[in-house]
Formats: structure tokens, sequence, C-alpha cells
């Protein structure tokens, strides 16, 4: 289980480094299973994103193919 007030604490903090312009996080990471994406890391990054607004953003995708 996610603790709720630490995640948007982290959030919060992503956010307020966004906002001074002291932004150095690396791409998300997406995998691709065909029919759908599937964050795999960056979860915090990507609320942050989602909370301010930003439509576009670095992504690493992969396929996982047998």
């Amino acid at each position: 289980m996610i603790d709720e007030n630490g995640f948007n604490e982290r959030v919060s903090k992503i956010m307020e480094r966004y906002k001074k312009g002291d932004w150095d996080m690396p791409p998300l990471i997406v995998e691709n299973h065909g029919i759908h994406y599937e964050l795999n890391d960056g979860n915090h990054r990507f609320e942050a994103l989602i909370r301010l607004g930003v439509k576009e953003y670095w992504v690493i995708i992969w396929e996982t193919v047998e």
C-alpha cells in the first residue's frame, strides 16, 4: 500500500523544482504491451507533470517480445 501523504509530499517537492526551473528529472519509463502502455518508472514525476498541466515530456518506451 502506498502512503498517500508521503506520495503527495514527494509530488509537491517535484512540482516546486519544476516551478523554480530546477528540473533535472530523467524521462519516464514506459513499457508497450501492444494494446496499452504501462508506466514502470516515474510515478511521482508523472503525477507532478499532470498537476502542473504539462502536455509533453520525454519518455523511454520499450517493447518486450517473446
